[in-house]
């Protein structure tokens, strides 16, 4: 099994590839939605888990985050062939608006949504559910 990460935070991913690694399922972690979307079409991945929200070296957010990423995965991937995918986000729901990235992302047909924080353990319980 091979699982695409998508993340900015680098201790969470060090974290969540650790925890994967132990039930045998290989992760690639990308810094990009373009550098994981080139994969995507190099490589078969059974799971793609993607941070919707991406922020550059300087702390600024991105166009080139999670979002981006799994909107293409639902554009140009037949369902069939789709890998499954994780959206998670830090995010809370706007104060003003009361709008919830997340629900957002998930009507986007991602198969699970995950806020952060949790726990690596939770991501691989997850991860296992969804590809079983």
């Amino acid at each position: 099994m091979r699982a695409l990460i998508l993340e900015d935070d680098f201790d969470l991913v060090a974290a969540w590839r650790a925890c994967l690694d132990e039930v045998g399922i290989e992760t690639v972690h990308v810094h990009s939605a373009l550098e994981g979307w080139a994969l995507l079409g190099q490589d078969a991945f059974d799971i793609v888990v993607a941070d919707i929200f991406i922020r550059s070296e300087e702390g600024h957010p991105t166009i080139d985050g999670g979002i981006l990423l799994l909107g293409k995965i639902r554009a140009q991937i037949p369902r069939a062939n789709r890998p499954k995918t994780i959206a998670v986000s830090g995010f809370m729901p706007s104060k003003f608006s009361g709008v919830d990235p997340l629900v957002t992302v998930k009507n986007m047909d991602v198969d699970s949504i995950m806020r952060k924080p949790f726990f690596p353990e939770d991501l691989r319980a997850e991860v296992q559910r969804l590809l079983q």
